[in-house]
């Protein structure tokens, strides 16, 4: 039984929604205000309690009437509210169920499509879909599956309503999150946005995807396409989150392709510009004015974004380097149709003049000396008017300077600056430098600035904001002022190509310069203390230079170096094997010692994974905990790693040489025959072997999947040179191998056609052979055929080259057995003619050894 104040509740709303079901449009948009001045923010007991546990009879009947009527066009706005009362509650679990079994999620979607509905309505579905978003991860999962994404990101392209285009952000922003299943849809959802024609819309994608990039960790190939086209917009604060976007993306597996279309911008090719030209000519609505091509846009915020680049990461500046960045920089500079191309293009130059004095030569060639004088040369600046940008700048901790850059990037010229005899620049303190156990001063002053620094004032520690700069401005900023049209010209024409020297490198190592060419590379692993000292002493005392140690002209050759033994190596085994030799092992470790210049640490890194040859000889030294490192992420090893195992990796003394040279003095002992035996026994390795090796690499994905990689093929051409070398050093050395079927070896090791070296290595020494023994010649040239045994002739060394593979068969699959030959002769005294052929005689005495172990045999 019921009381009676339960029944008056249950009389109560029984007629509130009676008055309800017969109310008109007018009457139930009161009862919805009402509803919600009395009922905003609730929570589901109160709601219960308010409607006499019947609060879900109302919900079902407002859900119904938004079913009816929003494709009538019909304004929204109240009953989308009051929905959102039962749906945002506490403990509204319920309700929320309620409202989507009857559809109500594809509703709201719906509703953001059609073009009658009012932009406010359409606002508040939006946060009606953000309260359903934001209740757990199964409701997001349902309004991606209902097609969600696509509707919201189109909604938001069309948008008119920047605050409404705000609570989209809010909405995907929630999406991304707590959500794998559906969050590369959404990421792709939010790169399709790039495009558009909304700037607010590309603002609010570009900011998600800087979140949503972080979360997901890989990126879609489609963003380095979407994200330049961007930089083709007017709007600054577009422009500038695009910036940051790909500040972000450089850190991932885009940064190749990234870096190689910011530096393609420079220099916009003839038909997309005059495609764009046609286009504003043709269009009376926009200004005929040629410095607002779009694409004259992109070229001026793709120098921007280089040089912002650049001055966050050497090593990225030293990438761009290699894709002739100076080149596009300076085709920029000489674009008179677009000033701030010029202007940014010569700001971020300057810095690279300054950090690279390589660019700085080429560049001075090819501007000649009166435009580089406009270029470079500093010129007084106006005083700057007291009160303007009168916000305190604080000084660093290690002593106040006069000309104290903002931390932050401006959008209009760059970036913002307290003092105009920067430019566009960011200066940190110099690093320590043990390693020549010289500090540089705690604040170095920039190139372009020669006013003296100031010492600090007891009363203040920083600058005064009224206190006028009076320190000297680059001409780089001005540049395009000054100089004319035969000038911009040259610019624009310019052959500038700083990528040259590593192009030669691999051109000369095919030419007799080779053995010096690769000595040289080895030893700037590793440069000499009085070099070092030298060039720092220059550097501390020439205060137009900057004075960061990571920046010495002998550390940066370091790593273009490390980076030029890695292109060798990875092109032609043979080379990487002769720098073998020449201990490129230990000037590889050396280089990673290197905690003054993180780029040669990373490029050395990079070019020691490429010999795993060489593991045990590494392992040993590094000890566990660090080769562990390395082979996790051997690009990244410089920042994972400890000044102590810097230290142990700077003074290894790694030698990978050693044994070649320990095997010639071990022949000189009773092991000899072994040695001999084994070293024959490498030449062919056994099939089990091979099989095994060559599938622990292609299950270890960190190795390199190359046969020609594969050890025991190195470990076959190593044989193959050291039997050359023993033969050459000891003529009884060769017989003794003959006997071991020395030949039948060699010829199935130059059939190797998985790895070159070893076909190279095994044909010299083959050569040697023939050249010793006639009888070896007699049975080579049988084996190989007349043809074949000509171009062995010929070129011993090339004949892996001009060989095709049935004659690269015919040598592996050789029975050659010279030893059978001896042991039918009998070894009379004939022996002599059987070796050497038609000879004195009295030579016997070379090959007595032949006679005493065929006595031993025939005992």
């Amino acid at each position: 039984m019921t009381s009676v104040k339960e029944q008056a509740a249950i009389s109560r709303l029984l007629s509130f929604l009676q008055d309800w079901d017969n109310a008109g449009k007018v009457a139930r948009s009161h009862i919805l205000i009402n509803f919600i001045e009395t009922n905003q923010g609730k929570t589901a007991p109160e709601l219960e309690q308010e409607f006499s546990q019947g609060a879900s009879l109302f919900l079902v009947r407002l859900t119904t009437w938004l079913r009816l009527t929003y494709m009538t066009g019909s304004r929204l706005d109240k009953l989308l509210r009051s929905i959102g009362i039962f749906l945002s509650a506490v403990s509204s679990n319920r309700y929320l169920v309620e409202f989507l079994e009857v559809g109500g999620a594809l509703t709201l979607l719906e509703i953001l499509a059609l073009k009658k509905i009012e932009e406010e309505d359409k606002k508040e579905s939006i946060k009606l879909l953000q309260v359903i978003a934001n209740s757990g991860r199964k409701y997001k999962e349902l309004i991606c599956e209902s097609y969600g994404v696509r509707s919201i990101a189109e909604f938001l392209a069309k948008s008119k309503s920047e605050e409404t285009q705000e609570e989209v952000q809010i909405l995907l922003d929630s999406l991304i999150h707590s959500n794998p299943k559906y969050q590369n849809q959404v990421y792709k959802g939010l790169i399709a946005l790039l495009p558009c024609a909304s700037p607010k819309a590309q603002q609010l994608s570009l900011q998600t995807l800087r979140t949503a990039q972080s979360i997901i960790g890989t990126t879609h190939p489609g963003i380095v396409d979407g994200v330049l086209k961007v930089l083709r917009t007017v709007h600054l604060e577009v422009q500038y989150e695009a910036i940051e976007l790909i500040k972000d993306l450089v850190n991932y597996d885009v940064c190749p392709a990234l870096l190689k279309g910011l530096v393609a911008l420079l220099i916009p090719s003839f038909e997309e510009t005059s495609k764009q030209q046609s286009q504003i000519v043709s269009d009376s609505s926009v200004l005929q004015l040629t410095a607002h091509l779009p694409l004259f846009l992109q070229q001026a915020a793709a120098a921007k974004a280089i040089g912002i680049l650049a001055r966050g990461n050497t090593s990225l500046a030293e990438e761009m380097l290699h894709l002739r960045v100076v080149h596009g920089l300076m085709a920029a500079m000489g674009n008179t149709d677009h000033s701030n191309s010029q202007r940014q293009a010569s700001l971020t130059l300057e810095y690279f003049v300054q950090l690279f004095p390589v660019v700085e030569e080429h560049v001075r060639r090819s501007m000649g000396e009166e435009l580089y004088k406009l270029f470079r040369v500093s010129a007084p600046a106006p005083p700057r008017p007291a009160g303007r940008n009168s916000a305190p700048v604080h000084a660093p901790a290690h002593g106040p300077s006069p000309c104290t850059p903002h931390t932050q990037i401006g959008l209009g010229a760059g970036g913002g600056r307290d003092c105009p005899g920067l430019g566009f620049s960011a200066w940190h303190p110099s690093v320590p430098f043990p390693a020549l156990a010289v500090r540089l001063r705690a604040w170095p002053q920039p190139a372009t600035s020669v006013c003296p620094r100031p010492t600090p004032s007891s009363g203040c520690p920083g600058i005064q904001p009224s206190s006028p700069c009076s320190c000297p401005q680059s001409n780089a900023e001005d540049l395009y002022v000054k100089m004319d049209s035969i000038q911009a010209d040259i610019l624009a024409a310019n052959k500038v190509n700083v990528t040259k020297a590593i192009e030669l490198i691999k051109d000369l190592v095919n030419y007799d310069v080779c053995p010096a060419l690769l000595k040289g590379l080895v030893a700037l692993l590793i440069p000499s203390f009085e070099e070092t000292s030298k060039q720092q002493s220059q550097i501390v005392s020439d205060s137009s230079v900057l004075q960061l140690t990571a920046h010495l002209p002998l550390f940066l050759q370091q790593a273009a170096a490390a980076k030029a033994i890695g292109i060798l190596a990875r092109g032609n085994t043979s080379l990487a094997e002769e720098m073998l030799h020449l201990r490129v092992v230990h000037g590889l470790m050396a280089a990673m010692g290197n905690t003054d210049h993180s780029n040669s640490q990373r490029q050395a890194s990079l070019t020691l994974e490429l010999f795993p040859v060489v593991e045990e000889h590494v392992r040993r030294p590094m000890g566990e905990e660090l080769y562990k490192l390395f082979r996790s992420n051997a690009e990244d090893l410089y920042v994972k790693m400890d000044s102590i195992q810097a230290d142990i990796l700077a003074a290894n003394k790694v030698n990978v040489t050693k044994a070649i040279e320990l095997i010639k003095d071990l022949v000189n002992y009773d092991v000899c025959p072994a040695l001999l035996k084994g070293l024959v026994a490498l030449l062919i390795p056994s099939f089990e072997e091979t099989s095994k090796q060559q599938s622990q690499i292609v299950s270890d994905s960190s190795v390199l999947q190359l046969t020609a990689h594969l050890p025991l093929f190195l470990q076959q051409a190593a044989a193959a040179k050291a039997i050359g070398i023993l033969a050459r050093g000891n003529t009884s050395l060769a017989e003794e191998m003959l006997h071991l079927r020395v030949v039948h070896g060699l010829m199935a090791a130059m059939g190797n056609t998985d790895h070159s070296n070893s076909q190279r290595q095994a044909s010299l020494t083959l050569e040697y052979f023939v050249q010793l023994f006639p009888v070896v010649e007699e049975h080579v040239r049988r084996s190989m055929g007349e043809e074949l045994y000509k171009l062995f002739r010929s070129n011993a060394e090339d004949l892996y080259v001009k060989m095709d593979s049935i004659q690269a068969d015919i040598l592996a699959a050789n029975k050659v057995n010279v030893t059978k030959e001896l042991c039918l002769s009998g070894l009379s005294d004939s022996t002599m003619s059987f070796y050497f052929g038609l000879c004195n005689r009295g030579q016997v005495a070379y090959i007595t050894h032949f006679q005493k172990e065929a006595v031993q045999e025939r005992e």
